[in-house]
């Protein structure tokens, strides 16, 4: 891995990978919906959109024809916390990609009626989310869990904030946030590396940040590296919100309170997380869909962000089953409470885990990734060794006391979706 930063500030990390054949590159933005005000929701994820709709030397349609020939991906999404552009080519397509990306993102025209067409598309993006309730009942747990903290918005925003979206806001949003001090590029495949920097070099060394230019505050920690400073640490509400919808299925998600990413505790959460609903040996998974066949899908998942962390359950069943479901999760917790884990469940999720993130590694994507939202969000990124090392470290001990902490049926942050009258 090598890292090094532009004139300007902007930083680049790669990782060389001579044994494959493609190129994964990211440019990562902190630009995510968190950073937006509540009459702004959803004008990162319209300005991710506006990007692909026109340069100054380019139409759309143009911009998509150049994507098409480079005989890869050229893409982007945005999170509550980041916007990454990125692009997965053969080696000899990557400077192409590089100038096409660089072109969208230094000289968007925002030409007026590509803004109102795409305003038109997000709003349509965001009827079809909505009408997907096992999507939407996630966005929904957030804002029970973080109420009007911007953690709690949705990353598309609403139908009634993006209709107010107009050009100046735009405008506003772009010159305060795509600056390079927000920026980091990541990169892994087969390259050479100083080509890579002589190109962006080129390519962004002339981008400098506005005199509006939304500041980065970061910390600086011997072990830790310059990571973005959070907050005080946001705890979720014990809030439960209900949606009145004519659907098939209940989908309901159950919230604890997390980590936040850097944590002590993240790799202890995981293996909580793989211990309870991670995989089809999972508990609830087997308590629930493999022992009594009543749900298909029921899972957790750790969600991380700078200064607050989620842990959810989501499942969707049959109405008739809504309540017994929940009284076998709230059973499943107590009895991680009362017994803890088993040291064959703790071995089988660290297992599950290394497997994970060492198999994962074999793709450019997924390492690009890697070292893109570490280093963004982190200021480091942490070596493969010492990643396994900290996932061996953690105890028995250490999993019962982060589960009797946080596992408690009562405490639960909670979301519902669908035929269901009242939660008491």
């Amino acid at each position: 891995m090598e890292e090094t930063t532009l004139s300007n500030g902007m930083r680049l990390i790669f990782e060389p990978m001579d044994q494959v054949k493609s190129v994964s590159i990211g440019i990562w933005l902190l630009s995510g919906s968190r950073f937006e005000t509540p009459e702004e929701a959803g004008i990162g994820h319209l300005i991710e959109h506006l990007m692909f709709k026109g340069t100054e030397t380019m139409s759309a349609r143009e911009i998509a024809e150049a994507i098409d020939s480079l005989g890869g991906h050229v893409n982007a999404f945005t999170t509550k916390e980041y916007t990454c552009y990125y692009a997965k080519t053969l080696p000899e397509f990557v400077e192409p990609a590089l100038r096409l990306i660089a072109d969208m993102l230094l000289h968007p025209k925002f030409d007026p009626e590509e803004c109102e067409r795409e305003r038109m598309v997000v709003m349509e993006e965001i009827r079809l989310y909505e009408d997907t309730p096992d999507d939407v009942v996630h966005d929904i747990l957030a804002k029970a869990a973080w109420g009007n903290h911007p953690l709690g918005r949705p990353v598309l925003g609403t139908y009634d904030t993006v209709s107010e979206i107009d050009r100046d806001r735009i405008r506003s949003f772009y010159e305060r946030y795509y600056v390079p001090e927000r920026a980091l590029v990541s990169g892994a495949g087969c390259f050479e590396v100083k080509r890579l920097v002589r190109i962006f070099e080129e390519l962004f060394s002339g981008w400098s940040a506005s005199s509006a230019a939304a500041p980065v505050d970061r910390k600086k920690g011997k072990k830790t590296g310059e990571r973005l400073k959070a907050s005080t640490h946001v705890r979720p509400q014990r809030e439960r919100i209900t949606r009145q919808k004519n659907t098939e299925q209940v989908h309901f998600c159950l919230g604890a309170e997390g980590v936040a990413l850097g944590d002590e505790d993240v790799y202890t959460f995981q293996i909580l997380n793989e211990i309870l609903g991670g995989g089809g040996s999972s508990r609830l998974f087997q308590r629930v869909r493999e022992e009594r066949g009543l749900a298909y899908s029921i899972y957790s998942y750790l969600s991380s962000y700078t200064d607050a962390g989620l842990f959810t359950i989501y499942a969707g069943v049959n109405p008739s089953s809504f309540r017994e479901v929940l009284d076998i999760i709230a059973n499943e917790m107590r009895a991680l409470n009362e017994e803890g884990i088993t040291e064959k469940e703790l071995a089988n999720a660290k297992t599950l885990l290394k497997s994970d993130l060492l198999l994962g590694l074999e793709a450019t994507s997924a390492r690009m990734s890697r070292l893109g939202k570490s280093g963004l969000l982190l200021g480091r990124v942490p070596g493969i060794d010492e990643v396994i090392s900290k996932i061996d470290a953690v105890t028995l001990d250490d999993v019962n006391q982060v589960t009797r902490r946080v596992m408690i049926p009562d405490e639960l942050t909670m979301s519902v979706v669908g035929p269901v009258k009242d939660l008491d």
